[in-house]
């Protein structure tokens, strides 16, 4: 038996986008799933292009959002920062209305994480951090230690700093 320890290439994106078509996937085959398309913005900010990403929701947290804050209010609009990983394009062949028979190409990915959210242009949401570095010899480091600790990071000595796992 072995203790051979899988390793991966990351490929992440972070970025700003719309929320759009927000929704659970049930497959005839396999698990049901979630899946969100981010519409998003690059380019000039006087006249943005989209690039449209069909991201499966991979990311707990991300997932949390999505269903406490986006779904109970989808005639809403929502603008995110984003963590997507593992974006690839994936071809296509149209089988409908005026591009019937031509080639086409989506996005894929999956969405790690959301890092804030905006409501209707108002901000409703901002990721805690995902490291909090204290000094040592802060004179409040024990209660800030508890405090961190109760919110779920943890003391890494190599980085010297409190991380979410």
């Amino acid at each position: 038996m072995s203790n051979q320890e899988n390793k991966y290439f990351d490929l992440h994106t972070t970025g700003i986008g719309y929320l759009n078509r927000f929704r659970k996937v049930a497959p005839n085959k396999g698990k049901p799933y979630y899946s969100v398309t981010i519409a998003a913005l690059r380019g000039d900010q006087s006249s943005p292009q989209y690039t449209y990403i069909d991201c499966n929701v991979v990311g707990e947290d991300a997932l949390n959002v999505l269903l406490n804050m986006v779904e109970p209010d989808k005639d809403a609009k929502f603008v995110a920062q984003v963590r997507i990983g593992d974006i690839y394009a994936e071809p296509f062949i149209y089988k409908n209305g005026d591009k019937k028979g031509q080639p086409g190409v989506s996005m894929k990915g999956r969405l790690l994480k959301i890092l804030s959210l905006k409501k209707n242009g108002e901000p409703i949401y901002k990721a805690a951090p995902s490291f909090v570095k204290i000094p040592l010899n802060d004179p409040e480091f024990e209660s800030k230690k508890i405090d961190l600790e109760n919110r779920g990071y943890i003391w890494n000595d190599r980085s010297q700093c409190f991380e979410r796992p």
